[in-house]
């Protein structure tokens, strides 16, 4: 675990330091300048900024234009999360296929991956990693953002997210709702 992820979950949770917490909730966060100016470039939809609410992170939705050749047609998204509380974000990437089997369960084939399935993709994940390690962010990895943190447990009641705890639960999510307090 890195340095910096271990030091604010220590500062935060062991040491129930949930001002700091809070007061750092209510930052906003908005896109750099300089990748708000290649999504524009590029033409993309960006959805879900979150700089007017109190919560740990923000999410950035970013749509691409869909792809269609014929009947088929596939939607691609890049996701860009982002910590409020400690300067770390990770992307990821997804598809979307229309599902046009006659023997179907769901109505669309997707998937989600931290590599890039376009060069679109790759292009902006590029410019987001550049941009937010030049402001002192570091990226994290899907497998980072998923690691278990020992020792700690779930607070009683709290069943959604399972028993153990993740980097994402304590630095991207509000598991205490302490947002709402």
């Amino acid at each position: 675990m890195r340095s910096i992820i271990a030091k604010a979950i220590n500062q935060f949770y062991k040491e129930k330091n949930y001002d700091s917490f809070k007061l750092l909730c209510k930052k906003e966060l908005k896109l750099f300048d300089e990748l708000q100016d290649h999504i524009d470039i590029q033409e993309l939809i960006v959805s879900g900024r979150c700089a007017d609410k109190i919560y740990p992170s923000c999410r950035w939705y970013i749509h691409y234009k869909d792809y269609k050749k014929g009947e088929f047609k596939i939607s691609y998204v890049t996701i860009l999360q982002v910590s409020k509380v400690v300067p770390i974000f990770y992307v990821t990437h997804e598809f979307a296929i229309e599902n046009k089997s006659k023997n179907k369960m769901d109505p669309e084939l997707d998937d989600y991956s931290e590599q890039p399935y376009t060069k679109d993709q790759a292009s902006l994940h590029n410019k987001i990693a550049t941009v937010f390690g030049k402001n002192g962010y570091c990226e994290l990895k899907e497998i980072e953002v998923d690691e278990t943190v020992e020792g700690f447990k779930m607070p009683k009641g709290i069943t959604i997210f399972g028993p153990n705890v993740t980097v994402e639960c304590l630095l991207f999510r509000d598991i205490y709702d302490l947002c709402g307090k």
